[in-house]
């Protein structure tokens, strides 16, 4: 989906395709909360606490929904690829401008027929592209102007309308992948030695990312004959691909199919 110029670094926005975890209302009830928050976020320059609306997203139960699959969907080596992003939302009862930083984060509405992505909202999602699955609903983190007990969220091919903060919807977050790591990304079928494989690639179709292994959660110990492939911590259905260049005779037509890989 594109750079974001407010996060720091080589990184790329991404958005969920399907619904993550299970349904999330945005709020536990319709009564006022009471937000504590830190200092520059938008309420001054020391950390304190004020009330705010029951659809205040920095208070909401939505955002401690997102919080927590940050660490109950993804691994640690995940987390390690993912920035948190900081994103501004309006404080009705009180009104201010707040920031909020997070690895997940609820997109917001940008208008009656558009939603939007990243630190300054400028990514602009389409619904051809992003949202026409046959009504879904999924939430936002965008108040309603006219009541304080109101969200916005997203009716998949149709248009952005507004419920009430106690009702569950599907949640489809946004985050930020940091590039740095990733060799390159690519939606082909891979084909095995001596093979080859062509088609056409559908428009949507997931991406396989290749990491640099030495730069996340493995190490490498080489010898003329021999690689050891070392995991510094637990990445449960981790999948590793050697690619190796033969550079003397005793490497040539070595032909590696799976690594054990042999933790500490």
């Amino acid at each position: 989906m594109g750079k974001d110029e407010g996060v720091t670094g080589d990184n790329t926005i991404i958005f969920a395709s399907d619904p993550m975890g299970t349904k999330s209302k945005f709020n536990s009830d319709t009564s006022e909360k009471k937000y504590n928050y830190s200092a520059g976020t938008g309420y001054g320059e020391s950390d304190g606490s004020i009330d705010v609306y029951a659809n205040h997203y920095g208070a909401s139960v939505l955002r401690a929904a997102l919080q927590g699959m940050e660490t109950g969907n993804f691994t640690t080596s995940e987390q390690d690829l993912m920035n948190a992003t900081t994103v501004t939302t309006t404080d009705l009862k009180n009104s201010v401008s707040y920031t909020t930083t997070d690895k997940l984060y609820a997109l917001a509405s940008g208008g009656d027929t558009t939603i939007k992505a990243g630190s300054s909202d400028q990514i602009v999602l389409s619904m051809s592209q992003y949202w026409n699955s046959n009504g879904e609903l999924f939430s936002l983190r965008s108040p309603r102007a006219e009541q304080s007990t109101h969200v916005l969220l997203v009716r998949s091919g149709e248009r952005v309308v507004y419920t009430d903060v106690k009702s569950p919807f599907t949640v489809r977050p946004a985050s930020n992948l940091n590039l740095s790591s990733v060799l390159f990304a690519s939606a082909a079928q891979a084909a095995s030695s001596g093979t080859s494989a062509s088609g056409t690639i559908k428009a949507g179709t997931a991406m396989t990312l290749r990491l640099d292994a030495t730069r996340i959660s493995v190490s490498l110990h080489t010898t003329p004959t021999q690689v050891r492939l070392r995991q510094r911590r637990e990445v449960p259905q981790a999948m590793w691909h050697l690619s190796y260049r033969a550079m003397t005779e005793p490497m040539t037509g070595i032909s590696v199919n799976r690594l054990p890989v042999q933790r500490p």
